[in-house]
């Protein structure tokens, strides 16, 4: 019966993410592959940002040649300063370097090591988080997603035959240009701070006003108290049956 009881407590434990002493070797494994993803991630981060600055530096040398060139008497650019050996394009993108979370101990109600693979606040913070819609839709039905594609690409394969099968006038052809240097223009892009209205609690539009009641809203604090609470009860449940059937049994023994 003590095994029962111990295996109860272990997958209600395994319910909060706490998991036997046994099983250490594979939370860290798992907490280095998620710190090592988000290193990744955020070196691509800054490998785009470092990409959009250089093509932004590159654009205004290009458009300052130019002008340079139309105006004899403007001075001339001084060349770019080139670095040396294999790694002088290579950028130095100054990312921290981020650790690997410790493993922490958990000592349960019965007396039972422990680990904690998230806290508390990780799993409400998973729960109030929703998940990526395309992702979804994608994982849900990749079929149509492979579809969509295949008659995309049969449309674009059409399109391109007729442009090749029939001349154009010459009118035609220069509106056709006007319209691609149109289309090749960029607009600058405006700060707001309209995504983060978006994502406070409760969430409000452009001018700042709430687009949701605050009341119907479950905050993440309140969702630590919910899972606290229902920890609480299951552990002290546990331990009171564990504590009525020792009795049980002694009295039992006894009247044997």
């Amino acid at each position: 019966m003590d095994n029962f009881f111990g295996e109860f407590e272990e997958g209600t434990l395994g319910v909060f993410k706490r998991f036997p002493e046994a099983q250490r070797e594979r939370i860290v494994e798992l907490f280095t592959k998620e710190t090592q993803e988000a290193q990744e991630k955020l070196e691509a981060e800054a490998l785009k940002k470092w990409e959009e600055e250089k093509k932004q530096e590159e654009a205004k040398a290009a458009e300052d040649a130019k002008k340079a060139a139309a105006d004899p008497k403007a001075k001339k650019a001084p060349p770019p300063k080139k670095g040396a050996g294999k790694d002088a394009d290579k950028p130095n993108l100054d990312v921290p370097t981020l650790p690997v979370p410790e493993v922490v101990a958990y000592e349960s109600e019965m007396g039972n090591k422990f680990l904690y693979e998230r806290q508390m606040d990780e799993i409400a913070l998973a729960l109030v988080t929703p998940a990526p819609l395309e992702e979804e839709e994608v994982k849900a039905d990749p079929d149509m997603s492979r579809q969509e594609s295949n008659i995309e690409g049969e449309d674009s394969k059409l399109d391109s035959k007729k442009e090749a099968g029939t001349p154009k006038p010459e009118g035609e052809e220069e509106e056709e240009d006007k319209e691609e240097e149109k289309e090749e223009f960029l607009p600058e892009k405006v700060e707001n701070d309209h995504m983060e209205k978006a994502e406070m609690q409760p969430p409000k539009d452009p001018e700042g006003i709430d687009c949701l009641v605050p009341d119907l809203l479950v905050s993440k604090d309140r969702i630590i108290e919910i899972l606290e609470k229902a920890l609480k009860v299951t552990v002290e449940w546990l331990i009171v049956e564990k504590d009525l059937y020792n009795v049980k049994a002694i009295n039992e023994g006894k009247t044997l």
